[in-house]
């Protein structure tokens, strides 16, 4: 109201950004897209070409969470069009990043990776040692589910020393998933369970890994090496996770909507587990 008082058409798109981010928090997308949408139109029409870029990428992330990936590649890229253009690397490299998940989601992994790398590589130039990281853990986790394995080693292995260096305990537990599954997926056994420890230790205290940047992707790696060790909280785990989705499905009733939402990988791997519980 004070803004809109003031004619602060600035002011207003910030708000409806930032009304739009947090109804992405909650999960309720169809919300978050409206308000993104609300927001863009105003920086578009000021002008700020940066903040509408930025926009634009919150609105792929939100089209890509739904499971619209075509939707989510065009606005990724336009939104890295103009971070290109105004020679804005670090967000040039996030964008990257999130079309490189785009790709991976779809299964198409060769894109994926290239995104990936082209991004790593603008975050190194740039220091942007986040991104770094969270770089490195897509490109393990592409690796291993390709099985290639000393690729998905030395991914993982890079993100976490990272990960420690930086102090992010969020985004460890992403690395200890990956290294659980490879090791079990390897036949090492002990080096699982020790990783299998590290990693149920924080899911204990934070069952869905809130805060990880592919939280679905953690829990089901989880779920998949506690099931491949014969943990007992394997099923603990898959309910967890079953419960998240089941929100997700609760906040979003469209049939369409829901049936995309379980389309994606790692939440129709999960989703058809619990038949089997």
């Amino acid at each position: 109201v004070i803004f809109e008082a003031l004619n602060d058409r600035r002011g207003i798109a910030g708000i409806l950004n930032n009304l739009g981010i947090m109804a992405d928090n909650r999960g309720r997308f169809d919300h978050s897209m409206r308000y993104y949408q609300q927001s863009l139109t105003v920086y578009q029409e000021i002008g700020d070409r940066f903040t509408a870029a930025f926009i634009l990428n919150n609105l792929g992330l939100a089209s890509e969470r739904q499971g619209l990936y075509d939707q989510s590649n065009a606005y990724l890229k336009e939104s890295l069009a103009t971070f290109e253009a105004i020679d804005h690397q670090p967000s040039t490299c996030v964008v990257l990043a999130n079309l490189g998940d785009v790709a991976f989601a779809q299964g198409q992994y060769e894109t994926a990776i290239q995104f990936y790398k082209q991004g790593q590589h603008i975050a190194q130039e740039s220091s942007y040692q986040i991104i770094v990281g969270i770089i490195l853990n897509n490109l393990g986790a592409v690796a291993l589910t390709q099985g290639e394995f000393q690729s998905a080693q030395a991914y993982y292995e890079q993100a976490l020393a990272l990960r420690q260096e930086l102090n992010q305990p969020q985004y460890m537990v992403e690395d200890w998933a990956g290294l659980a599954l490879l090791a079990l997926q390897q036949g090492d056994k002990a080096t699982a369970v020790a990783y299998a420890r590290q990693l149920l230790t924080t899911w204990s205290k934070n069952s869905t890994f809130d805060g990880a940047e592919h939280p679905m992707r953690t829990l089901c790696f989880t779920w998949q090496a506690c099931q491949g060790l014969g943990l007992a909280v394997k099923d603990a785990v898959l309910t967890a996770a079953i419960q998240a989705i089941q929100t997700h499905l609760d906040n979003h009733p469209d049939p369409e909507a829901q049936a995309i939402y379980l389309q994606q990988p790692y939440h129709k791997l999960l989703w058809e587990a619990r038949l089997s519980k």
